[in-house]
């Protein structure tokens, strides 16, 4: 079986089984999580959409050496690093910023059977490394500045999801302008499919890769910008470069950026920093589409229920006032 390649986060292998585990167990009335071996495969499994140990998964991060070799990404989380060979980590130093290619997996002290509740065993995730590619000390800068800039990005008053349902909710048609490349227009529509009259799309084919490009689509940011759409879409696939969004002034001017900012970025990303930069990611275009459609769906739903509401209250309210009739 040829296995399947997905790019994740340190923070998204993390986040995602958490609220994975924690959902399973969010009718236990403790405060104690409790799993079970068989609980941890499980969750593996779902998170990661077929078998993990067939799942190649991208990652970047620090190298930091301790007892074990470990990832640590920008929030500080931390994921253990496995070599089958020991030498293949010999040229990396503390702080190297590194991309590997392997299988999550994990390992437990708990030698009792699945059925066991895991109350004070020690589980570990860990990675098994395939490849190793060190990121070049150009681009490694250019994140760190990157960092910088995001710890002091501005407020929006709330978020776009919101922002897009209150518009659906009032019968406004939302305004989306979408610079994409020319291959995920299709992709978009197809995600949206009959809910695309719920919205106004204005397409335009724009340069997205290459960090030459870098000043002509600050420049069309900048004029979006004061135009005021209800958001800004940045739409492409994940096999060109991601150089652009490592630039200081595109990514400066996005993150200060008083529309709100959306995206629908391609599977292949070597690093995913510069997500951070959007108010809202899609990890792809067709799955941008999708999000667009369930935002419809979701207000259609949310109708549906308050009209249900409102006519159990006119019952209840009719049937006060024959009750009343007949008691006096």
């Amino acid at each position: 079986m040829q296995s399947v390649k997905t790019h994740y986060t340190i923070y998204q292998i993390i986040t995602k089984l958490i609220r994975k585990m924690t959902n399973k167990n969010s009718t236990d009335s403790t405060n104690e999580q409790r799993f079970t071996l068989q609980n941890i495969k499980d969750t593996l499994l779902e998170s990661f959409d077929s078998n993990y140990a067939k799942k190649i998964i991208t990652i970047t991060g620090n190298v930091s050496k301790e007892q074990y070799t470990y990832l640590t990404d920008s929030f500080g989380n931390k994921l253990r690093l496995y070599f089958p060979d020991e030498n293949s980590y010999a040229i990396f130093d503390d702080n190297d910023t590194i991309t590997v290619d392997g299988f999550l997996n994990y390992q437990s002290d708990d030698k009792q059977n699945n059925d066991r509740y895991m109350h004070n065993s020690c589980l570990e995730f860990w990675f098994r490394v395939n490849k190793i590619k060190k990121v070049n000390k150009s681009q490694e800068s250019k994140i760190r500045c990157l960092e910088r800039e995001l710890a002091n990005k501005p407020c929006k008053p709330t978020t776009p999801t919101e922002f897009l349902s209150e518009l659906l909710y009032k019968n406004k048609k939302p305004k989306l302008y979408i610079l994409c490349t020319d291959t995920v227009k299709s992709d978009i529509l197809q995600g949206l499919s009959a809910c695309k009259e719920q919205y106004i799309l204005e397409f335009e084919q724009a340069p997205l890769s290459r960090a030459s490009d870098a000043d002509k689509l600050t420049e069309k940011l900048k004029e979006l910008d004061k135009m005021r759409y209800d958001a800004v879409v940045v739409a492409r696939g994940g096999n060109e470069s991601f150089d652009i969004f490592l630039e200081h002034n595109v990514y400066s001017t996005i993150i200060n950026m008083k529309s709100y900012i959306l995206a629908g970025i391609g599977h292949a990303i070597l690093n995913g920093e510069f997500l951070k930069i959007f108010d809202h990611v899609e990890l792809t275009p067709n799955e941008f589409g999708h999000y667009l459609q369930d935002l419809v769906k979701s207000v259609e739903e949310k109708r549906k229920q308050e009209l249900y509401l409102n006519i159990l209250y006119a019952l209840a309210g009719l049937g006060a006032l024959v009750a009343a009739y007949f008691l006096f």
